[in-house]
C-alpha cells in the first residue's frame, strides 16, 4: 500500500514521467480545434501533454480532452462525437478512449395489463413530515398520496449525497457495484454498468413511453441525463429558473447574511422557479403519455425530479406562513465526545458566511433562535415541494390515470439540522440516510392509508416498480447485479418484511494530500477547512474511486445501527476490514418510525455502545453480518477502457 501511494505521488508530481509510450504519446492531437458541449471537469495545465495525462489518470470516465494554450485551460469530457468538434485558434483536442457501446435493446411489446408509472424524487429531504410525526409541517399533498398508498417508516438510501445515490437507485445497483462514490464517476462507464438497463430504460425496453424532467439522474453523471438510453424523448429538460420577485429586496426580508441558506420571493406573473418549470414539463409528458395510453394502450413511465429542499431553500413567501414560529430545535447539538470525529461533517453550503458555521471540534453551533429560523425555512421549503407534487397528482387525476398508475415518492437521501452539531447530508448515520418513501398502487387497497415498519431501501425502487407495473420482477439481459428486492409482499401485507437489514456507506478523504488531490477537478472537497485532521476531512466530491482514503459501511436492523470506518483499498476498490479506524453501535429500540430520530428530547445516535463489553456479542454478530452484506454486492474493479488507435 505504501509503495502504491509513493508511485501515485510521483505520477502526480511528474506528469511527464508517466507518459513514455503511454496512449498520450501516441494520441492524435488535433490543433486548431476545440471540443464543445458540457465537460465533466476542467483544470489548468501547462501543455497539451499535461492535459492528456490528466485525462489518462482519470480512468475510464475520461474519453476526450481539449486544451487552450493561452490560458492553460484543460477540459475533460466523458463522451465524444464529431458534432463536438469546432474550429478554434489556440485550442487542441484528442480522443483518448473509445466511446462506450451502451446497451440499447429494441423495445418489445409491454406485457398485457401493464400499468403506468409515476416516479417522484426530491432532493435533501429527511422525513420531517406530518406523516412521520412532525406536527409543525404542512404537506397536504403527500398526505393525499399516502391515503392511497403505503408509507414506509424505515426507508433508507444507499449513499447520503446526490450523484452517488442517484447512480445507485436509478441503475438499481448498490454503490460498490456502480463504483460511483462522488461526482467523478458514473455507472455508465466501461466495464461497470454500460451493459445494465437503468430503471427507466427497463421500462423503455418493454415498450413503455419513458420521459423525465428535473433532477432525476444528476446532471453530468451519467452524461446527458442518460439520453438516449433511458428516455423516449429527444431532449431532457432540467428546469431553468425565471425568478423575478415583486418584493423590494431580493429575498423578501431574509437577512443578507442568511440568503445563501434561505430566500423567499413573490413571483411576478409569468415567472417560475426551477421546480415549477420541471413540474410543468413533467405534466406535459404525463398528458402525452395519457394520450398514447388511451389511443394505443402503450403505458408510460414519467419521472419528476424536484431540486428542493436542496440548499438554498428558496420558496414563495406565503409558504413560511404555513409553518409556526415555535419549531423545535435539536436539544443535543454538540458532537458527542465519545465518538471518533471522522464521522463529523462540516457542511460548506451552510458554513459560507459564518452565520451557520460549526465544526464539531469546539466552535459552538448557532444560537437556538437561529437554528429555529433555519428549521422553519427548511420545513417551509418542503411545503413548497409538496405543492408541486400536488400539481402533478392533480394532473394524474384530470387525465383519469390514477387507477391505472403506480406512484412512488421518495428522497435521494436525508438531512441533518444540528443534531450532534451536524448539518446537511454526507454522513453514514440515521439522519443522513433515512428518507420518506410512499408507494401507491391501486391494485393493493389493503395498503392504502397505512404504514409499515418493514425495512426498505432506495435500491428497492427498481424491482418494486417493475413488479407492480408488469406483474413480475425484472429479468433478462441488463438486469444483472440488481441490488434490491420487490416490496410487493409488504403492500400485500403491511406487517410483512422482505429484509432484516439495510446497508449504507460513505467515504472520507484527507484534505490537501496526494490522495485527495488525485485527479481532482476544482479541489478535494467543498469544505472551508484546509487541515489534515480526523474531524475536518473532505467528502471526496471531486475524487475518483481509486483516490478515496476511507469508507464507512453501516447496517441498520429493526433495533441496531452498526457502523465501521475502514481504510479504502485503492487498487482493489474495496474495504480493508483489517484497518479499522472506528466502529459505532447505536440502539434504536422503541423507534416507531415517526419522530423518534428527530425528537429533541431523545439522544438518538448520540451514545455508542460499540466499546461496551456488555455488547461485545452484538458487535461481533453485526460486524460479521456487515462484512457479509458488503461482500454480497461487491464487484471487481473495472477493466481499462480500450484506447483509440491511430
Amino acid at each position: 500500500e505504501s509503495r502504491n501511494r509513493m508511485l501515485l505521488l510521483l505520477a502526480l508530481l511528474l506528469p511527464q514521467a508517466v507518459l513514455g509510450a503511454s496512449p498520450c504519446a501516441t494520441a492524435s492531437v488535433h490543433v486548431g480545434y476545440q471540443l464543445g458541449g458540457p465537460a465533466y471537469g476542467s483544470a489548468n495545465d501547462n501543455t497539451p501533454s499535461d492535459c492528456c495525462a490528466r485525462c489518462l489518470r482519470a480512468g475510464n470516465v475520461c474519453i476526450s480532452w481539449s486544451f487552450r494554450k493561452k490560458t492553460g485551460e484543460c477540459s475533460l469530457f466523458d463522451h465524444f462525437d464529431s458534432s463536438m468538434v469546432h474550429s478554434a485558434d489556440g485550442w487542441s483536442y484528442a480522443q483518448l478512449r473509445q466511446v462506450n457501446k451502451v446497451i440499447d435493446p429494441t423495445p418489445v411489446p409491454p406485457p398485457p395489463g401493464a400499468k403506468n408509472v409515476l416516479l417522484i424524487v426530491t432532493d435533501d429531504m429527511r422525513p420531517s413530515l406530518p406523516l412521520y410525526g412532525l406536527q409543525t409541517g404542512f404537506t397536504p399533498n403527500l398526505e393525499r398520496l399516502a391515503a392511497r398508498g403505503l408509507t414506509f417508516r424505515h426507508a433508507y438510501t444507499q449513499f447520503s449525497y446526490c450523484a452517488p445515490s442517484r447512480n445507485s437507485f436509478l441503475s438499481g445497483r448498490r454503490p460498490d457495484a456502480t463504483k460511483a462514490y462522488s461526482f467523478m464517476d458514473t455507472f455508465r462507464e466501461y466495464d461497470v454498468g454500460d451493459q445494465w438497463l437503468s430503471l427507466p430504460q427497463y421500462f423503455k425496453s418493454r415498450g413503455y413511453f419513458t420521459a423525465g424532467a428535473g433532477k432525476l439522474f444528476h446532471e453530468g453523471v451519467p452524461y446527458n441525463f442518460d439520453l438516449p438510453y433511458s428516455w423516449s424523448i429527444d431532449k431532457y429538460v432540467d428546469g431553468t429558473a425565471n425568478v423575478s420577485s415583486t418584493c423590494a429586496d431580493s429575498c423578501c426580508g431574509v437577512p443578507v447574511h442568511e440568503q445563501h441558506i434561505w430566500c423567499m420571493y413573490d413571483l411576478k406573473p409569468g415567472h417560475m422557479s426551477v421546480d415549477d418549470v420541471s413540474t410543468g414539463t413533467a405534466i406535459q409528458y404525463l398528458q402525452q403519455g395519457a394520450r398514447k395510453y388511451n389511443r394505443t394502450g402503450q403505458p408510460f413511465f414519467v419521472g419528476l425530479g424536484l431540486h428542493k429542499p436542496h440548499l438554498t431553500w428558496q420558496f414563495p413567501k406565503h409558504f413560511l406562513d404555513k409553518i409556526p414560529e415555535n419549531v423545535s430545535t435539536a436539544a443535543f447539538d454538540t458532537w458527542p465526545v465519545d465518538l471518533f470525529p471522522i464521522g463529523f461533517h462540516e457542511c460548506a453550503e451552510m458554513s459560507v458566511g459564518g452565520i451557520a458555521y460549526s465544526n464539531g471540534q469546539g466552535v459552538p453551533p448557532p444560537s437556538k433562535a437561529q437554528q429555529a429560523t433555519f428549521r422553519r425555512a427548511y420545513y417551509a421549503c418542503i411545503s413548497y415541494v409538496d405543492s408541486n407534487i400536488g400539481r402533478i397528482l392533480d394532473e394524474l387525476d384530470r387525465q383519469g390515470m390514477t387507477n391505472d398508475t403506480v406512484v412512488l415518492f421518495f428522497a435521494d437521501h436525508g438531512w441533518n439540522l444540528y443534531e450532534s452539531d451536524v448539518t446537511c447530508k454526507m454522513t453514514p448515520d440515521e439522519r443522513g440516510n433515512r428518507i420518506p418513501f410512499i408507494v401507491a398502487d391501486p391494485a393493493h387497497p389493503q395498503s392504502h392509508g397505512k404504514y409499515t415498519f418493514s425495512l426498505a431501501e432506495a435500491v428497492d425502487a427498481y424491482p418494486t416498480l417493475v413488479d407492480l407495473a408488469m406483474g413480475t420482477p425484472p429479468t433478462g439481459p441488463g438486469t444483472e447485479q440488481l441490488g434490491g428486492v420487490s416490496l410487493r409482499p409488504v403492500l400485500q401485507d403491511p406487517t410483512a418484511s422482505v429484509k432484516d437489514v439495510v446497508l449504507t456507506q460513505f467515504p472520507r478523504c484527507w484534505q490537501n494530500t496526494s490522495s485527495s488531490n488525485y485527479d481532482h477537478i476544482g479541489g478535494p472537497g467543498d469544505e472551508n477547512n484546509h487541515t489534515a485532521s480526523w474531524g475536518s476531512m473532505s467528502d471526496c466530491h471531486w475524487v475518483h474511486r481509486d483516490g478515496l482514503d476511507f469508507m464507512a459501511y453501516s447496517i441498520r436492523t429493526d433495533v441496531w445501527r452498526y457502523t465501521e470506518w475502514v481504510e479504502w483499498n485503492k487498487t482493489a476498490l474495496a474495504p480493508n476490514w483489517d484497518v479499522l479506524v472506528t466502529r459505532q453501535l447505536f440502539n434504536h429500540t422503541g423507534d416507531d418510525g415517526l419522530a423518534w430520530v428527530y425528537d429533541d428530547q431523545v439522544r438518538g445516535e448520540y451514545v455508542s455502545f460499540a466499546e461496551d463489553p456488555a455488547y461485545a456479542a452484538v458487535v461481533s454478530q453485526l460486524s460479521a453480518r456487515l462484512h457479509a452484506e458488503q461482500q454480497k454486492w461487491m464487484t471487481p474493479p473495472p477493466k481499462s477502457a480500450p484506447f483509440v488507435t491511430y
